[in-house]
């Protein structure tokens, strides 16, 4: 793309252009193109993905929020490394927030909920028996912001969101194992059979242990690709 061309689209959408740098940093995180520890300077990013410098400031504060960027006063950015114990942090606290957040739903749902949340799972069991990846991560997307966004508390909302878009890059790269699959559509199963009954612990009880078994295979997944790379702090997944 031309310079003029480039700027002036910069320009006119820059909100798209920062979330254009935000994903880009990620999955060059993600990847181990920017390797942990490094640091993340402005003017050297602003050569290599030829780009101003404002969106890539505002796309780092936004990694920040999601935990793959250190930001220290005097001292810059810096790549912070995609391991198992930020794989553990970020699931604790989807399994609190996520936990809260589905009791409220089981109490306040009506049949007409519980129907979709069914209809949901139903295109996700028949993409798995497909295998088809991008439709199965589209489905489990939809079934959990279903079930989360009832209760419209944007606050906790937000907190997911910021590690939402990371999950999603590693589950697009390892994809499913045949057991996480099957786990899967057993503990779904669970999770809206206590819906129907409307039993609002033992739904939150279904979603913190579904929220477990994921963060198991992905800490074994990520495990398993560092082995490969020869390094436990790599963060190629």
């Amino acid at each position: 793309m031309p310079a003029a061309r480039e700027q002036a689209s910069h320009k006119a959408h820059p909100s798209t252009i920062t979330a254009e740098v935000r994903d880009r940093l990620r999955r060059d995180i993600v990847s181990g193109v920017l390797s942990p520890g490094s640091r993340l300077k402005v003017s050297e990013l602003t050569s290599s993905y030829r780009i101003s410098g404002a969106p890539i400031r505002e796309a780092l504060g936004q990694l920040q929020g999601e935990g793959l960027v250190v930001i220290l006063p005097n001292r810059g950015a810096s790549v912070r490394a995609v391991d198992a114990q930020l794989i553990h942090n970020i699931y604790d606290v989807r399994e609190a927030i996520e936990s809260f957040l589905i009791a409220r739903f089981a109490e306040l749902a009506s049949d007409t909920d519980i129907s979709a949340i069914e209809a949901i799972q139903s295109r996700f069991e028949d993409a798995a028996a497909n295998r088809d990846n991008t439709s199965m991560q589209a489905a489990n997307q939809e079934f959990h912001a279903y079930i989360n966004g009832a209760y419209r508390n944007a606050e906790a909302l937000e907190v997911l969101r910021r590690s939402s878009q990371l999950v999603a890059h590693l589950r697009h790269k390892f994809g499913y194992s045949d057991f996480r699959l099957t786990q899967i559509i057993e503990e779904h199963r669970a999770i809206i059979a206590a819906l129907r009954e409307r039993d609002a612990v033992k739904a939150a009880a279904a979603v913190a242990l579904h929220d477990r078994s994921a963060r198991a295979e992905l800490v074994r997944q990520l495990g398993l690709s560092q082995g490969r790379s020869g390094s436990a702090a790599s963060p190629t997944p």
